[in-house]
């Protein structure tokens, strides 16, 4: 496979925190991006530039609070 025919993913997961978010990587290359930008998270302007070098962008959601408190309380609800 050329690497004009490969995708290319890279995934994120995004947390709220005080109404904040936060877009921390998750897969290697995300981390290498991270890297580059000399800090633990991306921002939103790097995943712009990263989706515009052809990267999808694969983005993991954290539960919210009320989820957490749901999925605690009713774990049949958890996906497998």
């Amino acid at each position: 496979m050329t690497s004009a025919t490969m995708t290319k993913i890279i995934t994120i997961r995004v947390s709220t925190l005080y109404g904040k978010e936060t877009y921390h990587p998750v897969c290697p290359d995300a981390k290498v991006f991270a890297d580059l930008g000399g800090a633990p998270t991306l921002s939103a302007n790097s995943i712009r530039l990263i989706a515009l070098l052809g990267y999808t962008i694969d983005i993991q959601k954290e539960p919210t609070d009320i989820e957490k408190l749901l999925l605690k309380k009713m774990p049949r609800l958890q996906s497998p």
